[in-house]
């Protein structure tokens, strides 16, 4: 019997070593207590398959993050390198462009 607002599997949880009261919900269930542990156990079994799918896609999840971020820090270190030799060619055309003046 659920009460006081219990889901089904919060009823079943609480009373699943007492055999009498597994009894009485499959009775109110309209099934047998076999059939009904059977029920539960396969719901178990689902659920464990579910949390294996799910923690499978969160690691791959995760390599995909690591991935991404390790790309972003090459990228960040190639813009740099660009940043730097555009910074030296600016100052170089600066100098020439000095000497050039200089010179006429």
């Amino acid at each position: 019997r659920i009460e006081n607002g219990e889901t089904e599997e919060e009823a079943v949880a609480g009373v699943e070593g007492d055999e009498d009261k597994l009894k009485e919900i499959a009775a109110d269930g309209g099934v047998s207590d076999v059939a009904f542990k059977a029920e539960i156990s396969e719901f178990r079994e689902d659920v464990q398959r579910h949390f294996e799918a799910v923690g499978h896609d969160l690691a791959e999840i995760r390599q995909q993050q690591v991935s991404i971020l390790t790309k972003i820090g090459e990228q960040d270190a190639a813009n740099k390198s660009a940043g730097d030799t555009l910074t030296e060619l600016y100052a170089y055309v600066r100098r020439t462009d000095a000497d050039v003046r200089e010179s006429d």
